[in-house]
């Protein structure tokens, strides 16, 4: 998977310690391509985990902009959100020889808060941990002339990325409504390789990535009467070429892609029962890279509100395997060599509780009773309303 493209760039660290300069590497940089998306995406926003991560033509707290920067609506004048999310450690097969121990790396958690201008005009700012992931990539040992270790190395990889937003959401009228996220996505990435030396002896070096984008998100939503709505967003394809600091090093790569995002989704509300029923379908252009497919999600959920103080919510989601198995190297060797499926298939549940001028929400979603792979989010929110005197 990374190897090739990796040990390539470390053989000419190894062969640089005379010029601590600049160094171009002949590739894209591989921390931040979707190897183990299935395994970051730390699905922020309780409310919408519960309904099988849908929300696109819904209203809601600050919490559900990460979905449509246009869903925000506040019943008081502000609010203020918190939301911490875990989730389960697994294993991901790279091919049928080795695999990669993956952890939790800085929790999926989320920090929010939103005003109300007027009854059209409102604002928010929320940071929200939407990806994050530590793989363990195995290890390295160095050998003496007896055939003992003395020295060795573990090879792994930390990346994060975050995502500070100010959605602003603006109510054309009783039909129509739009919002723009200003959204800025920070990446963070540390790493740990190996190399062999001139003696045939392996070295160790540790790479430090950090980086920001600008990637706002547009949305909009429209009401078909009282009980049906439809919603959209828009995110535009960038690039970006992404410096490491590896020891004295600087290593610029090739721009990396970051793709086209679409989404689209619909809201029917029940008219004689306390019903809605949600249905997202969402399309990423991870094709934009040789090695992937475009993503496809479709999200159905349901949420009913069976007292004034307490909601109940179910779901599905479903995420296509992103990964071009007929991609070759440059050798002719199949690049994944897998046979694993990693569709995954979520059943998902979820609650929220009001109690004293907070809401509590609270999700499940699990994909192992209907995939291959078993992974498991749990998530806690708590929305504060905050009325003027």
């Amino acid at each position: 998977m990374k190897k090739n493209c990796i040990l390539a760039l470390i053989l000419l660290l190894g062969t640089s310690h005379a010029f601590p300069i600049e160094t171009d590497a002949q590739c894209e940089n591989m921390n931040f391509k979707p190897f183990f998306a299935i395994y970051g995406n730390n699905k922020v926003s309780a409310i919408s985990a519960g309904r099988g991560y849908t929300g696109i033509a819904a209203l809601g707290n600050i919490s559900v902009t990460n979905l449509n920067p246009a869903s925000l609506q506040i019943n008081d004048n502000a609010q203020a959100y918190y939301e911490y999310g875990t989730k389960n450690e697994t294993v991901i097969h790279e091919n049928t020889n080795y695999e990669h121990d993956l952890a939790i790396f800085r929790t999926g958690a989320c920090y929010g808060a939103a005003y109300k201008i007027n009854d059209q005009l409102q604002i928010g700012m929320i940071y929200s941990k939407i990806s994050s992931h530590k793989a363990d990539m195995g290890m390295v040992h160095n050998y003496d002339t007896s055939g003992i270790v003395y020295e060795a190395f573990d090879l792994w990889e930390k990346v994060a990325h975050s995502v500070f937003s100010i959605p602003v959401s603006y109510q054309i009228s009783d039909q129509y409504r739009i919002g723009i996220g200003l959204d800025s996505h920070i990446y963070h990435a540390n790493t740990s390789r190996a190399c062999l030396n001139y003696i045939d002896e392996y070295e160790n070096f540790k790479g430090e990535i950090d980086f920001v984008l600008f990637r706002p998100k547009i949305g909009a939503i429209a009401n078909f009467g009282e009980n049906f709505s439809i919603g959209a967003t828009f995110v535009a394809p960038t690039e970006k070429r992404i410096k490491e600091k590896v020891c004295w090093e600087e290593i610029c790569y090739d721009r990396n892609s970051f793709p086209l995002e679409f989404g689209f989704g619909t809201q029917y509300k029940f008219s004689n029962i306390p019903l809605n029923v949600l249905a997202d379908y969402a399309y990423t252009n991870e094709a934009i890279n040789v090695e992937f497919k475009d993503r496809h999600t479709f999200n159905f959920g349901i949420e009913s509100s069976i007292a004034s103080f307490m909601q109940l919510r179910a779901g599905y989601s479903f995420e296509s395997d992103i990964r071009e198995l007929d991609y070759l190297e440059a050798d002719g060797y199949e690049f994944w060599g897998n046979t694993h499926s990693y569709e995954m298939n979520f059943i998902t549940a979820g609650a929220s509780v009001k109690w004293k001028g907070t809401t509590w929400d609270l999700s499940v979603m699990n994909s192992g009773v209907l995939s291959d792979l078993d992974q498991t989010y749990l998530k806690l929110g708590c929305t504060l309303d905050l009325e003027s005197n």
